[in-house]
């Protein structure tokens, strides 16, 4: 019993020590989790910041080569001539395979923390995601609908800054200029100048 009370009376002698020594390993432990969390996160910007870069240029050569057809297209059936079918050209579906292979990295920018206020270029992420990735693009008229559902993001300059990206993309989707994009995502902006999903979604 007496060693028992000399260690109760040490403790008591030096709590405020033994206070300051629990303070400190648990501000260690909690700036280590934050030093973690702010690594992950840094680390998944940088992949999304490339996914998004070589997204951008493979959808500009893509929607040139479906412009080109477009065109090609109108000038055939104005002269009665056969009209090419898109998907048996490989270069068509190569790119839209890698497309969608770096779209599904670069629509990781949704659950980065540092981007939740900009609820409006979330929301049209959200809705871009699943109409993308899942539609089935087998003809000239849907190609054409990949592209347009895809300018506002386009048109956000990506391959920047993703600070610079979702706050020009945000800009985008709000300012009225890309209408058939909402459409076609089944999306409109309400009285507010907020997106919202329509009664009856769109997409292809």
């Amino acid at each position: 019993m007496g060693k028992v009370r000399q260690k109760l009376t040490a403790v008591r002698e030096h709590w405020f020590q033994i206070l300051i020594a629990c303070a400190a390993l648990a501000l260690a432990f909690g700036l280590g989790m934050s030093f973690q969390a702010e690594w992950e996160d840094a680390e998944e910007e940088t992949q999304i910041r490339t996914a998004l870069s070589n997204f951008s240029r493979q959808m500009l050569l893509f929607s040139n080569d479906v412009l080109r057809m477009s065109r090609e297209a109108e000038q055939a059936q104005a002269t009665g001539e056969p009209i090419d079918d898109p998907t048996e050209d490989y270069v068509i579906s190569l790119s839209l395979s890698f497309l969608r292979e770096r779209a599904v990295t670069l629509f990781g920018i949704m659950h980065l923390r540092q981007f939740n206020d900009y609820r409006n270029a979330n929301f049209y992420l959200y809705w871009l995601k699943p109409t993308f990735l899942g539609g089935n693009y087998q003809d000239l008229k849907s190609l054409l609908e990949v592209v347009t559902i895809c300018q506002p993001l386009l048109d956000a300059r990506p391959g920047g800054p993703l600070e610079e990206t979702m706050a020009l993309l945000e800009e985008n989707v709000t300012s009225g200029g890309y209408q058939e994009a909402l459409d076609l995502l089944g999306l409109k902006l309400d009285i507010n100048g907020d997106l919202i999903l329509t009664t009856t979604q769109g997409g292809t």
